[in-house]
C-alpha cells in the first residue's frame, strides 16, 4: 500500500493501462494497472435496483445480507460490507471484522436455502471474469 499519494493522470488508449501518482514533495510515479476504483467520499450512494437507506447513507442489511427495506427480509444472493454496510466509520481492522461477518452469512447461506441457483455455469463465470476462478 502507498499512502499520501494523489492520482494526477490516467494513461491508456481504449482502457486504463497506467496511473500517475504525485507525492507530497512534488515528485510523481507511474504504476502499470488495468483497474482503477474510485473510493472517494464519506457517504454511500444508492445503486439502481438496490435497497438504500437515504437518511443513513447505507444499504439496509442483516449481518451483511441485503434486506428489503419494506419487509426486512433478506434478498437472496445480495450482500454488502464496509462503509456501505455501516457508514463511514472505523479503520482497516474494522473493515476486516465487518467483512468476516458478511462472509459468515454468505457461507451459512451456501449450506442452506439462502442462495438462488447460479444463472451462469463455471465456464460462463471464467469467460466473464478473466483468469479469476470462483474456487
Amino acid at each position: 500500500m502507498r499512502y499520501r499519494l494523489t492520482p494526477t493522470r490516467l494513461i491508456g488508449e481504449r482502457a486504463v493501462s497506467e496511473i500517475v501518482l504525485s507525492h507530497p514533495d512534488g515528485t510523481s510515479q507511474s504504476i502499470k494497472t488495468s483497474l482503477v476504483i474510485s473510493a472517494i467520499g464519506f457517504r454511500g450512494r444508492a445503486v439502481p435496483g438496490m435497497p438504500f437507506d437515504h437518511a443513513a447513507g447505507v444499504i439496509p442489511h442483516d449481518r451483511g445480507r441485503v434486506v428489503d427495506a419494506k419487509t426486512g427480509l433478506p434478498l437472496p444472493g445480495l450482500y454488502c460490507t464496509g462503509w456501505i454496510k455501516r457508514g463511514p466509520t472505523g479503520v482497516i481492522g474494522t473493515n476486516r471484522s465487518d467483512a468476516a461477518e458478511t462472509i459468515a452469512s454468505l457461507l451459512s447461506d451456501i449450506d442452506g436455502p439462502g442462495l438462488p441457483t447460479p444463472s451462469k455455469t463455471q465456464h460462463n463465470w471464467r469467460s466473464c471474469s478473466g483468469n479469476v476462478s470462483p474456487t
